[in-house]
């Protein structure tokens, strides 16, 4: 019975340019590859958009058909059309052989399930992995080069809002769209004056905004992140930057300093003037100063409280100086997601004390204690069990590499041959530049593995907190408490029904999993 595959087919537009590798082409070469192989062809999966993630409608399909059991073969044109990120591709393909699918390649055939096959493919993903960073770095200078030299803002990304886009490719530009403009001059006028009932809040202008019919480009109501997206950015001003981000050895992109930026002037898109701006940055600033210096309570279980109905967070608040702080779900504010619960707070020092005194009781037997803490640095150790796999490949890579180079060197030493000899130090030089990202991809495992691993020192930790508690004191210092909920990873859920408020609470530690009843909230 022949083997049921898929073509999975990758393009981006870049890419087709450049190198000509159409998804035509590549479907036409995968069909003849499927031919000489025997293989069922089952279905043809296309994706037009970059490499460099996963997250991919066909490729998401793919992966959908494989966890159904539905195909056996996997084709491709070449490794880097399933991913050119090497973080990505490598666990990718060591999960896919688990599952005993065929991979197949049609410039190198079968990928193998062997130490061989591993230090292959480790090898095309690494080579896939440099040459999406070229083009990134190729790209980044060549859209920096016309920010300098042309002084207007580089097309990439989404256009903000009040704007619209002319031209393709190199020649797009920014324009302004009259009636989203519009939206913008009043959007900055409710939030720097006392016009039309003004200043409002983000969230007032988000609400005038919906109660009037007006709706952002791609959701059905607004919000206060939205708003406030539009009163920080300085484009509406007449000025925009460039260079925000830089690209890491490891392909992720980070920001820069703002003394890092490439200032562009561009006063035929201003909306609103200067000052308006700078009087809307200085508002949101001394607001978000104001909410730090204001927050006079230590929200304890921030971070770990959810809400049972909706899965929002539960998050601390305080309707007036003087009363009462609450946690409160998530949804009271959120315009789309509805939350089954008809009371959805309570207040802070009785979820705070309920959830402490569950924990404390777990901490008084320490023998019971550091057994459950084992017990979890168990169960953490079968997860770091595929991570520690692909840092001992990255490691016999290294080895693999490190003799490969030394081998060259020894050839070289026996060539008198100027051709050969350069030749052969091209290829020392390749081979040098992959044993130092692979020393950098070695250390990279090494920090997240430490991070992961439950240590003696995290142990120590747990000890000397319970110890606190045991010897009754009032109260473990809160940032003591923070340190115990984040290494136990405390999980608290919030119910509320007729009967009263329930509070389930669980941890890491083995069946510490209970229900807390309280009778009010």
């Amino acid at each position: 019975m022949n083997k049921r595959a898929v073509i999975y087919t990758r393009v981006s537009t870049d890419e087709q340019a450049e190198k000509g590798h159409s998804l035509s082409f590549q479907v036409e070469e995968c069909r003849r590859y499927a031919d000489r192989m025997g293989f069922q062809v089952i279905k043809e999966i296309t994706d037009n958009v970059s490499g460099a993630s996963l997250n991919r409608p066909g490729f998401t399909s793919l992966e959908m058909m494989i966890t159904n059991h539905e195909v056996q073969v996997v084709i491709a044109y070449t490794s880097d059309r399933i991913s050119r990120n090497y973080y990505d591709y490598v666990p990718l393909i060591g999960k896919w052989q688990d599952k005993n699918i065929e991979l197949h390649f049609v410039d190198r055939g079968q990928s193998q399930n062997d130490l061989q096959g591993m230090i292959s493919d480790g090898i095309f993903a690494m080579l896939a992995h440099t040459e999406r960073l070229r083009i990134l770095d190729r790209t980044k200078n060549g859209r920096i080069k016309k920010a300098k030299d042309d002084k207007k803002p580089v097309m990439s990304g989404v256009v903000p809002y009040g704007y619209g886009r002319v031209g393709k490719a190199r020649d797009a530009e920014m324009i302004i769209d009259p009636v989203e403009a519009e939206v913008v001059k009043m959007i900055f006028r409710w939030y720097t004056t006392n016009e039309d009932g003004g200043p409002l809040s983000l969230r007032g202008i988000a609400n005038r905004l919906d109660s009037m019919g007006i709706k952002p480009r791609s959701a059905d109501f607004w919000g206060p992140s939205s708003v406030r997206l539009i009163v920080t950015n300085e484009i509406y001003a007449g000025r925009t930057y460039y260079s925000k981000t830089e690209i890491l050895k490891d392909g992720r992109q980070v920001p820069r300093p703002k003394t890092e930026w490439i200032a562009i002037d561009v006063p035929h898109l201003a909306l609103v003037d200067r000052k308006t701006n700078k009087i809307a940055l200085a508002k949101t600033k001394r607001n978000k100063e104001r909410a730090s210096r204001n927050r006079k309570h230590e929200y304890l279980l921030v971070g770990h409280f959810f809400c049972g109905s909706c899965n929002l967070a539960m998050y601390g608040f305080q309707k007036k100086k003087r009363s009462k702080p609450y946690y409160r779900c998530a949804s009271y504010y959120h315009k789309v997601i509805k939350c089954g619960h008809t009371v959805r707070a309570i207040q802070i020092e009785k979820a705070d004390q309920a959830v402490w005194n569950w924990l404390s009781s777990l901490l008084v037997d320490e023998t019971v204690l550091i057994e459950g803490v084992r017990s979890m640095a168990q169960r953490r150790e079968e997860d770091l069990g595929p991570k520690r796999e692909q840092y001992s490949y990255v490691v016999k890579m290294l080895d693999t590499n490190a003799e490969k180079i030394r081998r060259l060197i020894d050839e070289l030493a026996d060539f008198n041959g100027n051709t050969v000899k350069v030749a052969i130090k091209e290829k020392i030089n390749q081979m040098e530049s992959e044993q130092n990202f692979l020393l950098e991809e070695k250390t990279r495992l090494e920090t997240e593995l430490a991070e992961l691993e439950i240590s003696p020192e995290a142990e120590s930790r747990i000890t000397e907190i319970t110890a606190l508690v045991r010897e009754q004191l009032p109260l473990a210092t809160f940032q003591g408490m923070r340190d115990l909920l984040e290494l136990l990873n405390v999980k608290v859920v919030y119910f509320h029904s007729d009967q009263g408020v329930k509070l389930r609470v669980s941890c890491e530690i083995p069946e510490s999993e209970e229900d807390i009843v309280l009778t009010s909230s």
